[in-house]
């Protein structure tokens, strides 16, 4: 099993799901509802969702719930690959 890498915090009124890998971040990229920051190295540093719960498919008191998770990030010349495990 993974070992969990990533800082996760839910806000349940917003419906913000918030995976960080506690890195400072330099920019962000909007893409719909994920905003993806960057780091001053040009790596991932933490992803937000919002409307989690309608983007996940997974109930507010489910996420709300959630207490660890692993950010697997793979990077290729034409994309970036993220991969949340819960």
């Amino acid at each position: 099993m993974a070992k969990s890498n990533t800082k996760l915090v839910y806000d349940k009124e917003e419906d913000i799901l918030n995976l960080s890998r506690g890195v400072p971040s330099q920019a962000s990229i909007e893409v719909g509802d994920f905003i993806i920051d960057i780091d001053p190295k040009g790596f991932v540093s933490a992803i937000e969702i919002l409307n989690a719960s309608d983007n996940l498919n997974f109930s507010k008191e489910f996420l709300e719930q959630i207490n660890s998770a692993s950010m697997s990030i793979i990077y290729r010349p034409d994309y970036i690959k993220i991969i949340i495990s819960f």
